[in-house]
């Protein structure tokens, strides 16, 4: 029995030591899509909130608030593994006048973005041949909420789903006079809801306490991407800090767990990523390539570290 015992305690520190080790991404390229079409300026159309699928084979992302109010695009990668632009998602007759963004989608096909028309302010549909069907909103999570007289707006954004989609992560936030598009990001938190059936979500705000204690922080956290096994979580951090001294910067941090029923270990900085303005990560199936915007210049592209 000791022998077994102290086995177990033997693999769960190695278990550790792996976690840690597998922090170390690097090599920063910079994702090239072919065919990608000009912005208002002439220049390849910004790319933001990047989404690898879980296979590797597609990856989506916004055009920018510049690009179509913020419309859903996805380029496929050949066999050559360049990325070829693929064309704008259509929301299949749905209404398309409100911003889309942050597409995440399982390994059924089932995507989920954000969406200003909806309560919730997330929606999913069935994605193929560049197309959503079925498309509606997302049931169950914590309503917008517009505060008036704080001159302050609430609401969800940046969905992320496990590969099943029985766990929707999303972005908890609030925002200054302006809202959603223009409004400064005042407070942030990664919140997470278990699948009830069809669209419909259930939301336990103690839960999500007690799994996300190391993480929701004081400093601005959103954007979470989540491994495939449910034990790595990523995110982007804006430190309160960096904010009061003007400091333009974003950091994506990466946060551990041994299963899927504890919470989340104090998260550490992903530094391969270089001291930028890096936002919107997205890790692929096999936890090889880590996804990422960059934002220089005015500019927003997409970038890849790989470990």
């Amino acid at each position: 029995m000791r022998y077994k015992v102290l086995t177990a305690c033997i693999l769960t520190l190695a278990s550790a030591a792996g976690f840690t080790q597998a922090a170390d991404f690097g090599n920063p390229v910079q994702v090239t899509i072919s065919g990608i079409p000009n912005g208002p300026d002439g220049s390849p159309m910004n790319q933001e909130e990047p989404y690898i699928s879980r296979n590797g084979k597609t990856l989506f992302f916004n055009g920018g608030v510049d690009n179509n109010q913020r419309l859903l695009h996805y380029a496929e990668r050949g066999a050559n593994g360049g990325w070829a632009y693929s064309g704008q998602i259509s929301l299949g007759g749905e209404d398309e006048k409100y911003i889309q963004g942050a597409p995440a989608i399982d390994v059924d096909n089932n995507l989920v973005f954000s969406d200003t028309g909806v309560e919730s302010m997330v929606r999913s549909g069935r994605f193929s041949g560049g197309k959503l069907s079925s498309v509606r909103a997302i049931d169950g999570l914590p309503p917008r909420k517009a505060n008036a007289f704080a001159r302050k707006f609430q609401g969800n954004m940046g969905p992320e789903v496990s590969p099943d989609s029985r766990v929707l992560y999303f972005t908890e936030a609030a925002w200054g006079a302006g809202g959603f598009m223009n409004g400064q990001l005042l407070r942030a938190d990664i919140h997470f809801a278990t699948h009830r059936g069809g669209a419909t979500y259930y939301y336990d705000q103690s839960e999500v306490e007690r799994v996300m204690e190391n993480v929701n922080t004081r400093d601005i956290e959103y954007s979470p991407a989540i491994s495939s096994d449910g034990l790595e979580l990523f995110f982007t951090r804006i430190l309160l800090a960096d904010r009061a001294n003007n400091r333009d910067r974003a950091l994506i941090m990466r946060a551990v767990r041994g299963s899927t029923s504890q919470p989340f270990d104090s998260p550490v900085e992903v530094t391969g990523v270089g001291d930028v303005m890096a936002e919107a990560p997205s890790i692929s199936g096999d936890g090889s390539e880590l996804y990422y915007q960059k934002t220089e210049g005015g500019k927003t592209r997409i970038y890849m570290v790989t470990r």
